[in-house]
C-alpha cells in the first residue's frame, strides 16, 4: 500500500507539472500576442494624416452614407439650422450653393476628419511644410513655442520606449522563467 500511495502521489505531482507548464506557454503566448498587437497600433504614427484617412475605420455614417445623403439626412432633421450652415459657409467662404452643401455634407461624415484636413490645406495655402512650422509661427512667443513642441515631443518617445523595454523585458523574462524541459 505505501508504494500505491507514492506512485499516485508521485504521478499527480507529475500532472500538475505538466498542467503549469501548458499554462505557462499559453500566458507566453498571450504576452507575445500582447506586444505584437501593442507594437503594430504605433506603425500609424508614422503614416501621414491624408493616409491614415483613407483606410481609417468606418463610423456609423461612413458606412454607406456619403457627403451628400448625410447632407440629405440632416436637411430632413433639421432644415431650419441646415439652411443657415449653408448661408453661413456661403458667406463666409464665398461658395456657391453646391459647394457648400459639399463642404458641410464632409463635414458630417466625418467631422475630425474634416477638420484636420482643413487645417492641412490652409498650412499649405499659407506656405508652411507641416503642423509645427505654422503653430510655432502662428505664435505670440514662437521660441516658447518651438520648446514646448521639442519636450513634448522627447518625453512621449521616452515613454514609447520605456512601454516598449517594459514589454519586452517582461517577455524575455516569461520565457526564460518558465522553460520547462519536455
Amino acid at each position: 500500500r505505501p508504494q500505491r500511495i507514492g506512485c499516485i502521489k508521485s504521478l499527480l505531482r507529475h500532472l500538475s507539472f505538466r498542467k503549469e507548464i501548458r499554462h505557462t506557454r499559453i500566458m507566453v503566448i498571450f504576452l507575445h500576442a500582447l506586444l505584437i498587437s501593442f507594437l503594430a497600433s504605433f506603425t500609424t504614427a508614422f503614416v501621414p494624416l491624408r493616409v491614415r484617412h483613407l483606410n481609417a475605420p468606418a463610423t456609423s455614417l461612413r458606412m454607406g452614407v456619403g457627403g451628400k445623403a448625410a447632407f440629405g439626412l440632416q436637411k430632413l432633421k433639421d432644415p431650419a439650422a441646415t439652411e443657415q450652415t449653408v448661408i453661413g459657409l456661403m458667406e463666409t467662404k464665398e461658395l456657391t450653393r453646391e459647394q457648400a452643401e459639399e463642404r458641410y455634407g464632409d463635414y458630417l461624415v466625418d467631422p475630425d476628419g474634416f477638420a484636420l484636413n482643413a487645417f492641412e490645406e490652409q498650412n499649405k495655402a499659407d506656405g508652411y511644410a507641416n503642423w509645427e512650422e505654422a503653430t510655432v509661427a502662428r505664435s505670440d512667443d514662437p521660441e516658447a513655442t518651438r520648446k514646448r513642441i521639442d519636450d513634448f515631443k522627447r518625453t512621449s518617445s521616452y515613454k514609447a520606449y520605456a512601454v516598449v523595454a517594459f514589454f519586452c523585458s517582461l517577455l524575455l523574462y516569461q520565457s526564460y522563467q518558465y522553460q520547462h524541459p519536455m
